[in-house]
């Protein structure tokens, strides 16, 4: 930990611009190769536009993967749903640049400790509604159009899915990336027919 009155950052320790430091003076902020990201990794050739989002939790970040490329942090996968807790000195690896986190005293983890945080399952449900929405006005409203009849088994399909999910393990697994790879498309259909 640095001494007070320092911000809290991220160091780039292994990649292409080994050696840079990002200041984290305020959150949600977004890590990838667009300029507007507070962390611009403009070198690493694997990072996509906007990559990952962390936000300020009791004693460290949450890292999500907003794009379908890997995000890991210690050597754990952060996804969509499935968000991972980044503290002090810990890793960050995105595309094939390696981030060590430095917090300091009255840094911007520190200072937010014991703030209420969301839990994934409320982040997903928020993102897969706003998600389903803007796809669902964008098409106009032909979803039932589309799947005809089979669109009032849906509804019930979803429901014995997260019953089975909830006792099975691996299945739980397998659904919640194929939920995060669903989102995905959703909102990638969406921004390609949308502008």
């Amino acid at each position: 930990m640095k001494g007070v009155g320092y911000p809290d950052r991220l160091e780039v320790v292994n990649g292409p611009e080994d050696g840079t430091t990002f200041t984290l003076v305020r959150t949600p902020l977004d890590i990838g190769a667009d300029p507007a990201c507070a962390v611009h990794l403009r070198l690493d050739g694997a990072i996509r536009r906007i990559q990952a989002r962390l936000t300020v939790v009791s004693d460290g970040y949450r890292v999500r993967a907003l794009d379908r490329q890997p995000v890991y942090v210690n050597g754990k996968r952060a996804g969509l749903i499935r968000s991972r807790i980044l503290r002090n000195q810990g890793t960050l690896q995105v595309g094939n640049t390696r981030l060590a986190l430095v917090c300091s005293n009255g840094g911007l983890a520190e200072r937010s400790h014991g703030l209420p945080t969301e839990s994934d399952a409320w982040w997903f449900i928020h993102l897969a509604l706003k998600t389903f929405l803007r796809f669902f006005l964008a098409i106009g409203g032909a979803l039932p159009f589309l799947f005809g009849r089979s669109f009032r088994y849906l509804i019930p399909l979803l429901v014995v899915l997260g019953i089975a999910a909830a006792f099975l393990p691996g299945l739980r697994d397998w659904l919640q990336y194929a939920l995060e790879y669903t989102v995905y498309l959703l909102r990638d259909l969406f921004y390609r027919f949308s502008g």
